[in-house]
């Protein structure tokens, strides 16, 4: 009975060492962490993050020391990882969407549309084109042409506001000289009644 017992804790003992290792796993686990830190989806579910993380740090551990123990570690991490990725995709594309709907309107505001045509349908083309992709789900697509369409949008708003600021300049100093003339038009006025009242007096 106890060479039985002895015979089988050697057996578990050598299947755990010669565990190949969990190099596909790992990989995975990885190349998930880095689309959760590129994209910066941590932030929406910062506690199942950290248990992936947890997670992740345990397989690294085993690795090529508890291949199978190493293995159920970057397997619970994929899991938890995979989750993030798919629950906080589109709540990144949401904000993100909405950081360039700012700038989209804040152009529109500024008339950029109009005064610098090309490049505001430049901007909306590429915010188009982001809906597209993200309805598709291809959500990390979305965001690069969500933050490319809301810098053309940026840059179409600086270009339509130094337009509007000459036009103003131009539109000031207008009004500036206009109200230069009235003021010497009712002084010459003043001046033309006093000499009436004066020739009447004589």
């Amino acid at each position: 009975m106890v060479k039985k017992i002895f015979y089988t804790l050697l057996c578990v003992i050598l299947f755990t060492a010669c565990a190949s290792l969990p190099e596909e796993e790992y990989k995975q686990a990885q190349e998930n962490r880095e689309i959760i830190a590129r994209n910066k989806l941590n932030t929406y579910f910062p506690d199942e993050h950290s248990e992936a993380e947890q997670k992740y740090v345990e397989g690294e551990t085993n690795y090529d020391k508890d291949n199978a123990k190493s293995k159920e570690a970057f397997d619970a991490a994929n899991a938890l990882y995979l989750d993030i990725i798919k629950q906080a995709y589109p709540l990144r594309v949401n904000d993100t969407k909405s950081n360039t709907d700012s700038s989209r309107n804040k152009a529109k505001n500024i008339k950029a549309d109009v005064a610098v045509q090309d490049d505001f349908v430049k901007a909306d083309e590429e915010y188009r084109k982001a809906i597209a992709l993200s309805e598709e789900g291809k959500y990390e697509e979305a965001l690069v042409q969500l933050e490319q369409a809301r810098t053309l949008f940026e840059s179409a708003y600086e270009a339509a506001k130094v337009k509007h600021d000459k036009a103003k300049t131009s539109i000031d100093s207008a009004e500036e000289q206009i109200n230069k003339v009235d003021k010497m038009i009712i002084e010459i006025e003043g001046e033309s009644e006093e000499d009436l009242e004066e020739g009447e007096i004589q």
